[in-house]
Formats: C-alpha cells, sequence, structure tokens
C-alpha cells in the first residue's frame, strides 16, 4: 500500500512538473514567437506578437505580423522604406544583400527600381513590400521571414516579379495607394471649403460689428444733439412706460418732449424724441421715478439746472 501510494505521489509530479514546463514553453513561445518552416527554401522562420501603430518599424518588414486594414493603410501612405546606408552582414559563405538588387536590370539596358523590394536588417533578409501586406495565409519566404539565399537572390527576383502573383499584389497596392490619395485630396477640398464658408462669415460678422459700431456712434451723436436742444429751452417733459422683453426684464421707454423755438425764424415747434430703453429690476412707481431721476442725471442735466415735470402712466 506504501509503495502504491508513492507511486501514485510520483506520477501525479510527474504530471505537474509536465504542465508547468508546457506552460512555460508557452509562455516563452508568446514572448518570443512561433517558429515554422519556409515552404520554398525549409529553413525557420520566428513570428512576432502583433505590433500596434504606434511600434510599427517602416523600415523593416519583419515586424508587420498582422494584416488588418488599418496597418495596412498607415504601411502604404509612405511606401516602401528601403535601406542603403549600412554595411550589410555577410553569411556563412561570405556572400551578402546588396543595394544593387533594388534595381532590374533590362536586356535593353533600361534600368527599373524594384520599390517593392525591402531589405529587413533584424532578419538579415528581403521581402516583396506587397506581398507582406496582401498575403495572409501562405507561408512565403518573401512576406514572412525573408530570403536569404545571396547567391541566387538574382535569379529569384527575376522570377518573383513575373508572377501572376505579385503583379495581383502590386495592382492591390497601387490601387490602395491611389485611394487614400484620393481620400486626402477630398479631405484637403472639404477642409479648404470649410475655411472658406469660416473665412466668409467671419467677414460678415467682422462687417456686422463695424456696422454696429457705426450706428452707435451715430445714435450717440443723434442722442446728444438732442439734448443740447432740450438743455437749451429749459423747459421739457419726459413720458416713461414699460414692457417686458423675451426674458422677462422690464425695459422702460424714455421719451422726450419740448417745444423749441428759433427766434431768427420766429418758428415754434413741439419736438418728441425716443432716447432709448432703461431696463428696470423692478415695476413699481416709486421704482421707476428713481431710475429716470439717476437716467435724468446722467443724460440730460443736473437736476438744479431747470424745472421738470415728470408723467408716468402705468396701467392699474
Amino acid at each position: 500500500m506504501i509503495e502504491a501510494g508513492n507511486s501514485t505521489s510520483t506520477q501525479e509530479k510527474s504530471e505537474t512538473e509536465v504542465n508547468v514546463q508546457e506552460t512555460a514553453d508557452k509562455d516563452k513561445s508568446e514572448n518570443e514567437g512561433t517558429v515554422t518552416k519556409d515552404e520554398e527554401s525549409n529553413t525557420p522562420m520566428k513570428h512576432y506578437g502583433r505590433p500596434t501603430l504606434t511600434d510599427i518599424d517602416y523600415s523593416d518588414p519583419a515586424s508587420w505580423t498582422s494584416h488588418d486594414d488599418q496597418l495596412r493603410q498607415q504601411l502604404v501612405q509612405p511606401g516602401p522604406m528601403q535601406i542603403l546606408d549600412i554595411r550589410f552582414p555577410r553569411d556563412k559563405s561570405q556572400r551578402k544583400f546588396s543595394s544593387f538588387h533594388y534595381q532590374r536590370h533590362l536586356p535593353n539596358g533600361e534600368v527599373m527600381h524594384r520599390k517593392w523590394l525591402q531589405y529587413s536588417v533584424s532578419t538579415d533578409s528581403v521581402m516583396c513590400f506587397c506581398w507582406k501586406l496582401f498575403v495572409m495565409k501562405r507561408i512565403y519566404s518573401l512576406s514572412s521571414i525573408g530570403l536569404r539565399d545571396w547567391k541566387n537572390l538574382s535569379s529569384f527576383l527575376s522570377s518573383h516579379e513575373k508572377l501572376p502573383d505579385h503583379l495581383d499584389n502590386v495592382g492591390k497596392w497601387k490601387e490602395l495607394e491611389l485611394r487614400l490619395k484620393k481620400q486626402k485630396r477630398i479631405d484637403d477640398e472639404t477642409r479648404c471649403a470649410r475655411e472658406r464658408v469660416e473665412n466668409y462669415w467671419q467677414q460678415i460678422l467682422e462687417r456686422i460689428i463695424a456696422l454696429n459700431e457705426l450706428i452707435d456712434i451715430l445714435a450717440n451723436t443723434i442722442k446728444e444733439e438732442i439734448l443740447r436742444n432740450a438743455r437749451a429751452e429749459k423747459y421739457f417733459s419726459i413720458i416713461l412706460d414699460s414692457t417686458p422683453d423675451v426674458s422677462h426684464v422690464e425695459q422702460m421707454t424714455v421719451i422726450i418732449r419740448f417745444v423749441q423755438i428759433d427766434e431768427d425764424n420766429v418758428v415754434i415747434a413741439v419736438r418728441e424724441h425716443f432716447l432709448g430703453y432703461v431696463p428696470l429690476q423692478e415695476s413699481p412707481g416709486a421704482f421707476m421715478a428713481e431710475t429716470i431721476l439717476e437716467e435724468f442725471k446722467k443724460r440730460i442735466c443736473a437736476l438744479t439746472t431747470c424745472e421738470v415735470k415728470v408723467m408716468i402712466m402705468a396701467a392699474i
């Protein structure tokens, strides 16, 4: 019985150690990336975790592990970046990548730029920009970990750029690039149109403000002329009335009436002028009288210079 118990305990301990080891291997795999094999070269390939848009290294296609539309747009807008100003490392055969491969030399002497070809510093390999973005399921050296066969690179690239799938992926790349540029133009046109509308209404507002200022100047000038004539005639009357506005604040109208005598032309005329509104905090007659006396002091003259008859007409 004791031996059986020890055997069971040993078995449970072994299973526990296996589970712990599997968990550790899983964590290590998630942290360091999973390893698969390229179906063409049968070489191990390491796949890294999904990067965020802020972690993108535009010059290293090996770090682009996701294939969502947002990442594609983020990468297509600036376009592929090609590494030129570094010393490319040599492999065991003392071969290395050369920027010479960024160009395609045709038999007629014409040189074409391979914009789709990128070098990955982190993996010391080359990749195809459009295959990296648009080939999602198939494991392919130019769209996964990259190609490092420097000896046969020229022939491989020459064959690759003639593939129908490559031409199709280049078409997808250029179509997305054109769509993004068109959308940018639309956004720019919308922004310009909005700015034009804003400038238009800003100019209208400035003109309205200037017009209001002009109206205030004219109104004050006319009002001063009316009060000057009233002070000159000495005797005048003030007519008051009040009514609430839309905000339920009592607004008192002030009207001045006086007899103007032109001694040179022997003309006698009754003048009646509207001087403006005075807001009232309260509506009783006593408060209205106090308010108009204050306005009288400010607008017309000191009470000691003339005799005034104030008539307050209010509905009861």
